[in-house]
């Protein structure tokens, strides 16, 4: 499962380790989330990307998306 809160400007997702057995947290881990709309992601660096529909996000990983 995956975590989202929206704020005015955009919204904050987090996929949390789920349990022990399944904390892996390589690329076998990651889940696809449809975001229903076009956001643009935000690095650890303030960068911003190009907008997309849906994002991958592993074990214990977030993301910063913005309208």
């Amino acid at each position: 499962y995956v975590y989202a809160r929206n704020y005015e400007k955009g919204i904050v997702l987090y996929r949390p380790i789920t349990d022990r057995v399944n904390s892996e947290l390589d690329s076998t881990s990651a889940v696809t989330v449809n975001l229903g709309q076009s956001l643009k992601p935000v690095d650890f660096e303030n960068n911003v990307s190009a907008a997309v529909s849906q994002i991958s996000l592993r074990n214990g990983e977030g993301a910063i998306l913005i309208y």
